[in-house]
C-alpha cells in the first residue's frame, strides 16, 4: 500500500511519530535503517519569540536531505497559535527543502496548551481552522494535521475539524486516539478514529499504543485508516517500524535486508548523536537512549549502573558490545552506510 502525497510516495504506510527530545536528527536517522514511510521532527514551537531558535532547528532537522542521502521523506511538525508566524514558519520549512509540513494540533503538554498550542487549538475550531487555511496557502508543500479526538469526552470534534481541514487543502491527517484530557493514559478508542476516516477522502493514520503486530492490526481494523503511526512503542525499538510493515504490509520487499548486532546498532546511535552534538551534550543525550534500549536486557545492577553512566565514550562502545553482542536485528543495507 502507499499513501501519496503531490510527488512523494509514503511507502509503506508505517510512519514514526514526533516525539519530543526522542526524534532528533540521529534517532530519524536510525529509524531510516527500518525503512519508514515518513518521519515526523520533533515538535518546533513556532512564534515570534521562538523565530531564531526555530530556523535553528528546521535546517538541523533537514540535514540529512541536505546532504542528498537517500532516506524516506521528513515531515517537520510546527507547533504555534499565532497565525502570521505559523505562516512564516511553512515557509521556512519549504524554503530549507522540506518534504512536509506538520501542524500540531495533539500535543497535551501544559507548556503547549498554555501557549495556546497544540491541543488547545481543539477548543479553538474556528481560529485553528484560519490558522490552517493561512499555512495551506502560504506554502507549495503537502500540509498535514496531527490531533486528538477533541478536548474532552464532551467535545469529541475530529471528525467536523477533519472534514474541515481537508476542504481547505489539507492532505492527511493522523489521529492520536486519546482526548487531550486523557494525555497518554486510559486505552485508545481506535473505533472513534473510524468517524474521522468516514468524514473525510484524504488519508487517515491511526495513532496511539501502538506497540507490536497485533496492536497495529486491531488498531487499523477498529479505525478503518490508511496507515499506522508508531510513538512511544519504537523508543528502544526501531525495529518495530520494519516488523511491523512486514507483518501488516506484506510488500514490503526484504532483499536488501542484513542482520547487524545490537551493538553495532546502538553504536551508529551513539557515533550519530556525537557527531551532532559534539561528545560531551551527546553522551548525555545517549544514555536516555541507552536506557531505553536496556529495557528487558538480563544484567546485574552494578553493571546497568556502570554501562549508564560511562564518561568515556570509547568504554562505552566496549561496553555496549559485552551487553549485546548476540542480539541481531535487520536493517535496510542501502540505508546502512549513510
Amino acid at each position: 500500500m502507499v499513501i501519496n502525497l503531490a510527488n512523494l510516495n509514503l511507502q509503506p504506510p508505517v510512519f514514526l511519530a514526533p516525539m519530543a527530545g526522542i526524534t532528533d536528527t540521529p534517532s530519524r536517522d536510525i529509524a531510516q535503517l527500518f525503512r519508514p514511510g515518513l518521519v515526523v521532527s520533533e515538535m518546533i514551537a513556532s512564534s515570534e519569540k521562538d523565530r531564531d531558535y526555530f530556523e535553528k532547528k528546521v535546517k538541523a532537522n533537514l540535514f540529512s536531505k541536505r546532504k542528498n542521502i537517500k532516506v524516506s521523506p521528513t515531515a517537520i511538525q510546527i507547533a504555534g497559535h499565532e497565525i502570521s508566524w505559523m505562516t512564516y514558519a511553512a515557509k521556512v520549512i519549504e524554503n530549507e527543502g522540506g518534504d512536509l509540513i506538520d501542524i500540531n494540533m495533539g500535543c497535551p503538554a501544559k507548556k503547549i496548551v498554555g501557549r495556546l498550542a497544540g491541543s488547545a487549538l481543539m477548543k479553538e475550531p474556528t481560529h485553528a481552522l484560519k490558522m490552517i487555511e493561512a499555512i495551506v496557502k502560504s506554502t507549495n508543500l503537502p500540509v498535514t494535521l496531527k490531533m486528538r479526538l477533541g478536548w474532552d469526552t464532551n467535545s469529541i470534534n475530529a471528525p467536523i475539524i477533519a472534514a474541515r481541514a481537508e476542504n481547505l487543502g489539507v492532505q492527511m491527517i493522523t489521529v492520536h486516539a486519546r482526548t487531550r484530557s486523557q494525555f497518554f493514559k486510559g486505552k485508545p478508542n481506535w473505533v472513534a478514529v473510524k468517524n474521522v476516516k468516514s468524514s473525510v477522502k484524504i488519508p487517515v493514520i491511526v495513532n496511539g499504543d501502538i506497540i507490536d503486530s497485533n496492536s497495529a492490526g486491531k488498531a487499523v481494523r477498529q479505525s478503518k485508516a490508511n496507515g499506522i503511526m508508531i510513538g512511544r512503542g519504537a523508543i528502544g525499538k526501531p525495529w518495530l517500524i520494519n516488523e511491523i510493515a512486514k507483518s501488516f504490509y506484506a510488500e514490503i520487499d526484504n532483499k536488501n535486508e542484513i542482520s547487524i548486532s545490537m551493538d553495532e546498532l546502538i553504536t551508529l546511535h551513539l557515533e550519530k548523536i556525537i557527531n551532532f552534538y559534539g561528545a560531551e551534550i551527546g553522551i548525555r543525550i545517549f544514555r536516555k537512549h541507552l536506557v531505553n534500549y536496556m529495557r528487558g536486557v538480563e544484567i546485574n545492577s552494578q553493571s546497568y549502573r556502570t554501562l549508564i553512566t560511562e564518561g568515556s565514550i570509547k568504554k562505552l562502545e566496549k561496553r555496549l558490545k559485552g551487553v549485546f553482542k548476540q542480539e541481531k536485528v535487520k536493517v535496510f543495507h542501502d540505508r546502512f552506510c549513510y
